[in-house]
């Protein structure tokens, strides 16, 4: 077939729902004919006018092959000129098409000659949102359009290719479990060139294995109608009554005459329609935000004209006011694919007219609002989520891969990250031939502003790059080490707790590599623990308050020497803050009990075993904080 949007779109729409045919497209006539005599299509579908031939002698062509002739051929032609289907049905199609396409009579048609059963599947609006994205790539998140029973339309602006697969999780509103299955993309409504422009940008989505079980489901939340069904006011008009419209579509005048009188006091503008063609363009040119339609127009029932509102994405929610001999009950016409519904009778005093007026807009106004907030609430949460993985990558890069090599110490370490972002930190990096730098951060807090303090100090901390850890001088070898003390006196000056809202606790050291000579301060940060080999436990406990106090702050340093065998051990509190279920803290003591206990097993090992002890104590509960424990060893000679 030739490639056109207009009657790809209908064909699309089909395959969207079915999936026992191939869709191919061509350019011109020549083309048609290579594909057919290769292919040998089910149906063919030709353009009056082509680039190099016209459809009917293309098409005289095709049935002039005795294999061919036999393939049905469907000639779309751009006007109803009685010489020109002559021309068409005298070439040998089988059917012809004019254009506008009106999709009915389209897929009636096509119906003769492919087995598509009934194409026009029932598609709900069903604002509903989801998760979807390729294999090995970060799942986004959007929103459905409208819903069937074996696909959706996915409001997004980088819509995906045509047949690219993805994955697809449909969160249902009701909280119940979501479906999960794998989609492809059957067409894409690119926000550049849109192929439908009632639709906003995004794609339509072929549910490819939905299953027995996960049919059935889909199918009933669609029968119940559980899904959401409010989208953003398609009126431009502002709260006050003077600047709502309402289409009043009637083909009696006197009734529209007494409509008029009663909503014109109330100072609503009004529009009048007698015709369910004049309605549709009226809504669709106006944008009224209240429609009052009678049972029946120009004998045309109400239902077409609601049809037909419910099919383009910019009246599909419009409320609708229906106008009867009698008050029907609301219950016989709920449950169809339209906006919200309710009645008025003909014989309604005038006050009552305006009250169910007033409400029905008072209520698509509610409606308007809360989806807005959820929208905005949505992306709050969204914008959250992303900052916080975004601030856990971050976080995650700072983190030492491997400890130094060739020096006499060992390293080992557990990182066990809450679900939140947290802000530990630690490092262990050279600082010259014969000195190693040490830290163990914690910023309080969670979160990205936590995070982001957390890689600044870490900056500022780099041996290479920061400038806190080396002063110059003029002298070989023209550098000489910031002592502890003096590093954290600095950081105080530098990140105080007015600027940054935040505070951190540090210990920072630095290890001799040939005395064993550990040199340190502590920042308002739980002490370190040395657990001698030859038995006994020295806690490090020299330094002063957090990081953030300020001018004024003095932070004293200490000094110890390692032996061969000995360990040391630096830890954030979220380890000796830990509670179990019932609040009991997992504490300072029994965590160095548990560390002298692992004596006889290897530095990891012991690592392992202490966070091990911590989650039994918890019995499985996942921490509300950063845990982090690092581990030295001087090596035995």
């Amino acid at each position: 077939m030739f490639e056109d949007v207009e009657v790809l779109l209908p064909l699309e729409k089909i395959r969207l729902q079915r999936t026992e045919f191939e869709l191919i497209t061509a350019h011109s006539g020549r083309e048609v004919q290579r594909i057919v005599a290769e292919s040998a299509p089910d149906l063919i579908l030709l353009d009056r006018y082509m680039s190099d031939m016209g459809g009917d002698d293309c098409c005289r062509s095709i049935k002039g092959e005795g294999r061919c002739r036999g393939m049905p051929v469907i000639i779309v032609t751009p006007e109803r000129d009685r010489g020109d289907l002559e021309r068409c049905l005298a070439a040998g199609c089988d059917a012809v098409i004019t254009r506008p396409i009106n999709q009915r009579e389209f897929m009636e048609t096509i119906g003769k000659y492919l087995p598509v059963g009934s194409c026009d599947t029932p598609r709900y609006m069903a604002r509903m949102l989801l998760y979807y994205g390729e294999e090995s790539r970060q799942p986004q998140s959007g929103y459905s359009i409208d819903l069937s029973s074996n696909g959706l339309f996915l409001e997004t602006d980088s819509p995906l290719k045509p047949k690219t697969e993805l994955s697809l999780e449909l969160i249902f509103p009701d909280g119940s479990s979501p479906l999960k299955c794998t989609a492809r993309v059957a067409w894409s409504n690119d926000p550049e060139q849109p192929q439908k422009n009632d639709y906003p940008p995004g794609m339509g989505l072929q549910i490819l294995d939905p299953g027995e079980e996960k049919m059935e489901l889909l199918s009933d939340y669609i029968r119940k109608g559980k899904f959401l069904t409010i989208l953003p006011s398609t009126s431009e008009g502002q709260n006050s009554r003077g600047m709502q419209k309402i289409l009043i579509a009637d083909d009696d005048g006197d009734n529209r005459k007494r409509l008029r009188s009663i909503l014109e006091a109330e100072g609503y503008t009004l529009l009048e329609t007698s015709g369910c063609d004049e309605a549709l363009a009226a809504a669709l040119g106006e944008r009224p935000d209240l429609i009052i339609t009678a049972k029946t127009l120009r004998g045309e029932s109400w239902r077409t004209l609601s049809a037909e509102l419910s099919r383009n994405q910019r009246t599909r929610q419009l409320p609708i006011l229906l106008l009867s001999g009698s008050t029907l009950s609301l219950g016989s016409i709920r449950g169809l694919d339209l906006g919200e519904i309710a009645d008025i009778s003909r014989s309604d005093d005038g006050d009552n007219i305006s009250v169910r007026v007033n409400n029905c807009l008072m209520l698509q106004q509610m409606s308007d609002l809360f989806f807005t907030l959820r929208e905005q609430l949505l992306a709050k949460e969204s914008a959250a989520e992303e900052g916080q993985r975004v601030a856990a990558v971050i976080q995650h890069s700072l983190l030492p891969t491997s400890p130094p090599k060739g020096t006499p110490f060992d390293f080992a370490w557990r990182f066990l990250p809450c679900e939140r972002v947290g802000g530990d930190l630690f490092n262990v990096f050279r600082l010259d031939e014969t000195h190693l730098g040490v830290y163990v951060m914690d910023v309080c807090g969670h979160g990205v502003s936590a995070a982001m303090v957390t890689t600044s100090v870490a900056q500022a901390l780099d041996p290479f790059s920061g400038q806190l850890l080396k002063r110059i001088t003029i002298r070989p070898p023209y550098y000489e080490l910031i002592s502890p003390s003096m590093v954290l006196t600095r950081l105080n000056r530098e990140y105080p707790i007015e600027r940054l809202e935040k505070h951190l606790t540090i210990c920072y050291m630095i290890l001799d590599m040939q005395s064993g000579t550990v040199c340190y301060s502590n920042a308002g940060h739980p002490y370190p623990v040395l657990i001698r080999a030859g038995g006994g436990t020295e806690r490090l406990t020299r330094g002063g308050t957090i990081i953030g106090i300020g001018e004024g702050v003095d932070y004293e340093e200490g000094k110890t020497v390692m032996e061969p065998g000995d360990r040391l051990f630096l830890f954030t509190d979220g380890i000796i803050e830990y509670c179990n279920r019932s609040g009991d803290i997992y504490g300072d003591e029994r965590f160095i009990g548990t560390l002298e206990g692992a004596g006889g097993e290897t530095l990891q090992n012991a690592c392992e075993h202490g966070i091990k002890s911590l989650i039994g104590f918890g019995d499985g509960l996942y921490p509300e904080d950063d845990i982090t424990l690092l581990g030295i060893e001087l090596k035995r000679r």
